[in-house]
């Protein structure tokens, strides 16, 4: 090759990897998720795979213009990529079709941003403009909750219950997302020698550590201290000292602030609040000066001595706070012996996280998290190698549950991608973790490697996992977009010549394809939802014919999707109603559609049989009854539709001189007693028979003496 062709590809070559407009298209997409109700809800995290996916598609384009073909260049890259092949597969064999693809493209657009991280990542200036791309969105997110604390400005759910929710709407996910972008604000702090940098970022820390106090998180309360100890543990020798004094100098601002904060709500007047809002910034400002002042002095501390210091700190608040814990449930009681230790920590800290500890054994028992663990596990035995696909967890815990609770997610990452994936899916998860491990370890070692700032990304993505165990903060997009991006950034130095050898330009081209089909998918999903929520209501004929239309398109653009048939199912009926009897094929045949797309949801079981019922098909109604029973045998109000169906069912026969039909779903009504009694004895929780169910099985045995 001539040198002036080596001259050209190199100036072609550093001109790609540039990509100015490309990279700032990949910062938007880091940047606005969180506001949308974090993207967890179809309507505003579809648009988003659009945006992702068509990103994706133009940037493998620009690979295959400028002649690189390298997607897979260490173990990391592919065991991520197996994660999503496994979502992959899974949406041919999931309970729940719809969901199970809901997830592949989540899990589609994860993967992408992180292959875009790792290149946009992979110099020192990019890192950090990505970093402080996701600081700024961070401190957006957090001012929101603030604000609608305050009483400025409102967005739904923002604050509800004396709780900071902010725009994921609820109080664990935005603490955890506090918490993991904490560490990264630290790190910026601890790596800039610009002292209005330095402000700024110590400044974000403190807003984050305030909003996370503020959440009432007691799993997160929890857990930044031993995050926090690690990190201090993992942080290189230099920086100990000074990573200390900003942590602890921060967490006091914040903590006494918010308590500070706290209490003002409750006579809530907002230039009051605003005012202690200001006055705490201030005081960053000043402490930031001193700590910056004394930084010379930190380095001259032997480090060993921060071991010291740091043990101490942990032995005695480990004795408070067990001295503390051992009398929470006598807080607040008459007549209550309280240690003087007890009485000091009540002066200082709010009664409202006394009571948030006091909860803590709900957790415990019949009454949290452990029951659903548990549940989960009956899933996972009957399911053991892949899974159930996406959304396997909402779709049949109650059929699994072992008192009636609703809830449509596990509360533990990974036992849900267990539930999803299989085991196999999950051995790829742990490996892929065990990978990122393994490469932070070794960048650590690496002496041209800016060590700061990787342990603070790495505190970041420990953090996300950890609290995941407790929560469902990944089920939101935004976060778990975050925290794939966190890792590309991590692992994007990482390079493995065996692996890189094996990538074709037929990867990046099929890779090219699946893109644009992705695009073309999304979109159509999207459009569905448009079409769908466009219907306002159903009061006369031509709005009738408008909703008909409306949900027919949308079925036709996203078939899977369960609420759109049910919809069509409902307008269906209703012309059906209206003496329209063209209606009642096309009702019965979306009826049967949405029992197969949703025959374990109880809801839905419940509409078919009401179609069956009111159509005269009193027999099929009562088989999807059953069935309601069968998929949610925890829920004493089905066994009173049921008696109520067997009832009517017996009563029209008796009517009608089918005595044999009759005396049949007599007998079976009076059995739901049975039937009922021996469910009951299996819930953790107290199951007894409504009144109505009571009448009704009375009803039965009137109508058999007339037998």
């Amino acid at each position: 090759m001539s040198t002036k062709v080596k001259e050209k590809r190199k100036l072609n070559m550093e001109s790609y990897q540039k990509s100015g407009l490309l990279f700032t298209l990949f910062c938007i997409i880091l940047f606005y998720p969180p506001f949308f109700r974090g993207s967890f809800f179809d309507y505003e995290l579809l648009p988003t795979h659009v945006f992702s996916f068509t990103l994706f598609a133009i940037w493998l384009g620009r690979k295959i213009k400028y002649g690189d073909y390298k997607i897979f260049k260490s173990h990391a890259d592919v065991l991520a990529g197996l994660i999503v092949f496994m979502y992959f597969v899974s949406c041919f064999y999931g309970v729940n079709k719809r969901l199970a693809i809901g997830e592949f493209l989540k899990y589609s657009n994860y993967f992408f941003l992180y292959l875009m991280a790792k290149e946009f990542g992979k110099d020192l200036k990019g890192k950090e403009i990505i970093l402080n791309t996701l600081l700024g969105s961070a401190f957006v997110v957090a001012m929101v909750g603030i604000g609608a604390a305050v009483g400025t400005w409102n967005y739904n759910g923002a604050y509800v219950w004396e709780r900071i929710n902010s725009t994921l709407q609820y109080p664990n996910a935005l603490a955890a997302y506090m918490g993991a972008l904490l560490f990264i604000s630290v790190g910026m702090s601890l790596k800039t020698r610009e002292h209005i940098s330095k402000i700024i970022y110590n400044i974000l820390s403190v807003i984050f550590i305030f909003t996370l106090i503020l959440t009432y998180s007691r799993g997160m309360w929890a857990l930044m201290p031993p995050l926090v100890l690690i990190y201090i543990f993992l942080i290189q020798r230099d920086e100990k000292i000074s990573a200390i004094a900003n942590i602890i100098a921060n967490t006091c601002v914040g903590a006494i602030f918010s308590v500070i904060f706290k209490k003002g709500l409750a006579n809530p007047v907002q230039g009051e609040l605003w005012g202690i809002f200001i006055g705490m910034l201030i005081i960053t400002v000043g402490v930031t000066f001193l700590l910056d002042q004394c930084n010379k002095f930190f380095k001259k501390i032997n480090y060993k001595i921060i071991y010291i210091i740091l043990a101490v700190i942990v032995i005695v608040g480990g004795i408070l706070s067990a001295a503390v814990y051992q009398e929470l449930p006598n807080v607040g009681k008459d007549n209550a012996q309280i240690s003087t230790i007890t009485k000091g920590v009540l002066k200082v800290v709010p009664q409202s996280i006394i009571w948030r500890f006091q909860d803590i054994d709900k957790l415990q028992g019949g009454n949290g998290r452990t029951v659903f663990y548990q549940d989960a596990f009956k899933i996972i035995k009957d399911y053991p190698l892949v899974g159930v696909g996406g959304g396997g967890w909402s779709t049949l815990y109650r059929q699994y549950q072992s008192y009636d609770y609703p809830t449509t997610q596990a509360h533990n990452y990974f036992i849900q991608a267990c539930i999803e994936i299989g085991s196999i899916g999950l051995i790829f998860i742990v490996l892929y973790l065990l990978c990122i491990m393994k490469v932070f370890y070794y960048l650590n070692k690496r002496e041209d490697e800016d060590k700061v700032i990787n342990t603070s990304i790495f505190l970041g993505i420990i953090a996300f996992f950890i609290h995941s165990v407790l929560d469902f903060d990944l089920t939101y997009a935004s976060l778990s977009m975050i925290l794939w991006t966190l890792i590309g950034i991590l692992v994007s130095k990482n390079e493995e010549e065996k692996l890189i050898k094996l990538n074709k330009k037929g990867l990046v081209y099929f890779g090219l394809c699946c893109s644009i089909l992705l695009v073309i998918v999304s979109a159509s999903f999207y459009y569905a939802n448009r079409s769908a929520v466009q219907v306002r209501s159903v009061t006369n004929a031509q709005e009738l014919k408008k909703a008909i239309q409306r949900y027919e398109t949308a079925s036709k653009l996203d078939p899977f999707k369960v609420e759109y048939k049910e919809k069509l199912g409902k307008v269906y009926f209703i012309a059906l109603q209206n003496l329209n009897k063209d209606y009642y094929e096309k009702a019965q045949k979306t009826y049967n559609q949405l029992i197969n797309l949703a025959e374990y949801d109880p809801r839905i079981l419940q509409q078919v049989a009401q179609f069956y019922l009111m159509t005269d098909k009193i027999e099929e109604g009562i088989n999807f009854i059953d069935k309601t029973v069968q998929v949610q045998p925890m829920r004493a109000e089905n066994y009173q539709m049921k008696a109520r169906a067997y009832y009517k069912a017996s009563d029209n026969f008796m009517k009608n001189g089918q005595k044999e039909k009759a005396q049949e779903y007599i007998d079976r009504l009076l059995n739901i007693k049975k039937e009922f009694e021996k469910v009951a004895k299996r819930s953790l929780k107290p199951m007894e028979m409504t009144d109505e169910m009571k009448k009704h099985i009375q009803d039965g045995k009137k109508l058999r003496e007339k037998l």
